[in-house]
């Protein structure tokens, strides 16, 4: 199979051909979708990558992850039965509203967190405990959607965050791994513009919440991750070609140009 070569090709083709068996967790009884903007370039503000992301909520787990992704998945799939071959460059979705190969996993019971996300060809997971974040409420409202939501702020891991939530759905949750305020966050920006998640609709549901059970997912401190993380953006070649991935391609070039890094989290702590 030939393969034009681009990096977000390579993640994709490591998502959707990667059938791996799934493991239930929890029944969710709850799905959150939210709006995600980010900026990867500091020095261009107008340039935004958009995500349209899930919450799925259940009695003691929860579960983040990139709808955008999983509809890029689906058509690249359809794209590979019609074809026998798949190339981004045909896809109908714009590059930067192919979602974040990235699912984040939060445990009421245990307290834990587990992120799960790809570098590359190669699947990577830490556990951390679930943040503890130190927000301050303020008396300001605002309604998202049809719900009255109050003011909290707080500093976490080298950014400044404004979130709105709703005492009127009682569940201490949020998007990504924001969490602990009395009610439901719905919205959330970061104080630069680079990030913001915003509620685009509440809905009750009854199924399963699902991880994946790939073996050859690298369990890695969040620390070991983060350093990972650079490390792919400076140079990803090495994330790309060592093999491991069961898979020959014809060529690669023998080097790729630096990408933008702009995590959300600053810090290590």
């Amino acid at each position: 199979m030939k393969l034009s070569f681009s990096i977000s090709l390579f993640v994709c083709f490591n998502v959707s051909t990667s059938c791996f068996a799934q493991t239930i967790v929890d029944k969710a009884y709850l799905m959150v979708r939210y709006n995600e903007t980010s900026v990867a370039d500091t020095t261009d503000l107008s340039k935004k990558n958009y995500d349209v992301m899930g919450l799925e909520i259940g009695k003691m787990q929860s579960r983040f992850y990139s709808i955008s992704l999983a509809e890029t998945k689906k058509n690249l799939e359809e794209q590979v039965k019609k074809t026998g071959m798949f190339d981004l460059s045909q896809l109908n979705i714009p590059k930067n509203r192919r979602g974040k190969d990235r699912v984040i996993l939060k445990n009421t019971d245990t307290k834990q967190l587990t992120t799960f996300e790809n570098l590359g060809i190669f699947n990577y997971s830490y556990l951390e405990p679930v943040p503890n974040i130190s927000w301050e409420i303020k008396e300001d409202t605002l309604r998202v959607l049809n719900y009255i939501c109050q003011k909290a702020i707080c500093q976490f891991r080298g950014r400044s965050y404004e979130a709105w939530f709703t005492p009127e759905i009682n569940i201490s949750e949020g998007p990504w791994k924001f969490t602990g305020l009395p009610g439901l966050i719905l919205k959330v920006e970061e104080s630069k513009g680079h990030y913001s998640f915003s509620c685009i609709g509440i809905e009750k549901i009854n199924r399963d919440i699902l991880i994946s059970s790939n073996s050859k997912i690298q369990k890695v401190s969040r620390e070991e991750y983060l350093k990972l993380r650079k490390q792919f953006n400076e140079d990803p070649l090495p994330f790309l070609s060592d093999g491991r991935n069961g898979f020959t391609f014809e060529s690669l070039p023998t080097s790729l140009p630096k990408r933008s890094y702009n995590p959300m989290e600053l810090t290590e702590k």
